[in-house]
C-alpha cells in the first residue's frame, strides 16, 4: 500500500500540511519502520489466535480504512491547513486535530500491513498438498508468481499512481488506491468458501515453554560419539554425512582445545560470539564513516520552505 503512496507523500505533507522537510521525512521514516515491524506482530497473532484467513482479512480492512482516511484529508479542506495567502506569504500550520487524522491514517495502514503480511503463508496453504508428488514444484511456482506479481504491483504503484497524483490531483490520486483496496477486500471475503483455512496453532509462548522444560529434563543427557548415526538427525534409510574436521585447525593449533568440541563444556563458543560482536562493531564504524562522508542534510529554512509550499500550492490547487 505504501509503495504507491511513498514517492509522492513528501510532496503532499510539505504542500498540503505545511510541514518542514525534516518533519515530513521523520513521519515517513517512522511509518516505514512501523510497516517493517507490524508483520512480526501480525504473524504471531495470526498463527496463535486468529488464523491466517482472519489475519489477511482484517489487515485488508484496516488498510482500506487507512487509505480512505488519507483520501478524506484530500477531499475535505477542514482536514488540512488552509492555503497560503500568496501576497503576504502567511501560511498556517496544521492543528493537532488535523495531524491526529493524518497520523491515524498512517497508523491504520501500518497495522493493516501486519495482517497482509500473512498473505504469502495463506496463499501457500491453498496449493500445499503433501500427498502430491510434485508438491515442491507447485510451491516453487507459487512463490515465483507471488513475488513476480508483487513486483508488478510495486511498479504500477510507483508509476501509474504517481502519474495520477501529479496530473489529476490528490483527490483522484488517493481515491484510486482506496477503490482498488476496497475491491480486493470484497473479493477476498466473497471467495471465503473456496479457501483452505488452517486452524490456529500453538502459541509461541507455549512452544517456548515446552522447549525450556525439555531442555531442563535432558540437561544430563549423554551424547553418542560423533561418528555414530544417532549423533545426527537424518531421515530413515538416508545417507549419513559427517561434518568435516578440516577447519578445526584454525582454532585448535598448538595442541589447544578447539572452539568447537564434541564435549560442549570444553568448547569455546563464547569466542565465536565475540567475533560476531567485533564484526558488528566494524559494521557500525563503516556505517558512521559513510554517514560522515555524505554529511548531514540541511533542513529547509522557514522562508525557503514557504517558497516551496507556494510552488506546490500552485501545482496542487485542485486539492483545495
Amino acid at each position: 500500500m505504501m509503495a504507491s503512496l511513498g514517492p509522492n507523500m513528501i510532496t503532499y505533507l510539505m504542500g498540503s500540511y505545511r510541514l518542514h522537510l525534516g518533519t515530513a521525512t521523520q513521519i515517513l521514516l517512522l511509518s516505514s519502520a512501523a510497516n517493517n515491524f507490524t508483520p512480526v506482530v501480525g504473524a504471531f497473532i495470526a498463527d496463535s489466535y486468529l488464523g491466517r484467513f482472519l489475519g489477511v482479512g482484517l489487515g485488508s480492512a484496516l488498510s482500506f480504512l487507512g487509505i480512505t482516511l488519507l483520501w478524506f484529508t484530500a477531499m475535505f479542506p477542514q482536514a488540512r491547513p488552509p492555503a497560503c495567502i500568496h501576497p503576504t506569504g502567511d501560511c498556517k500550520s496544521a492543528t493537532k486535530g488535523q495531524m491526529a487524522v493524518l497520523l491515524s491514517a498512517f497508523g491504520l495502514m501500518s497495522i493493516g500491513n501486519g495482517g497482509l503480511s500473512c498473505s504469502l503463508a495463506f496463499g501457500a496453504d491453498q496449493v500445499n498438498r503433501k500427498d502430491n508428488p510434485n508438491n515442491n514444484r507447485v510451491l516453487e511456482i507459487f512463490f515465483s508468481w507471488y513475488y513476480a506479481f508483487m513486483i508488478i504491483g510495486m511498479i504500477i504503484g510507483l508509476t501509474g499512481i504517481v502519474y495520477i497524483q501529479d496530473h489529476l490531483g490528490w483527490k483522484i490520486g488517493f481515491a484510486v488506491p482506496a477503490a482498488l483496496m476496497l475491491l480486493s477486500t470484497l473479493l477476498f471475503f466473497l471467495a471465503s468458501p473456496l479457501y483452505v483455512k488452517i486452524t490456529k496453532r500453538t502459541t509461541l509462548f507455549t512452544g517456548f515453554a515446552q522447549v525450556t522444560v525439555a531442555a531442563y529434563k535432558n540437561r544430563k543427557f549423554q551424547l553418542p560419539s560423533q561418528n555414530s548415526p544417532e549423533f545426527y538427525h537424518h531421515n530413515k534409510d538416508s545417507d549419513l554425512l559427517v561434518p568435516t574436521d578440516r577447519l578445526r585447525y584454525v582454532t585448535s593449533r598448538g595442541g589447544k582445545e578447539g572452539w568447537i568440541n564434541d564435549n560442549i563444556n570444553k568448547g569455546r563458543f563464547d569466542k565465536y560470539y565475540w567475533v560476531i560482536v567485533g564484526l558488528s562493531a566494524l559494521n557500525l564504524v563503516y556505517y558512521l564513516v559513510c554517514s560522515w562522508a555524505y554529511g548531514p542534510m540541511v533542513d529547509t529554512e522557514e522562508n525557503g520552505s514557504n517558497d516551496v509550499n507556494t510552488l506546490i500550492d500552485d501545482k496542487r490547487s485542485d486539492a483545495s
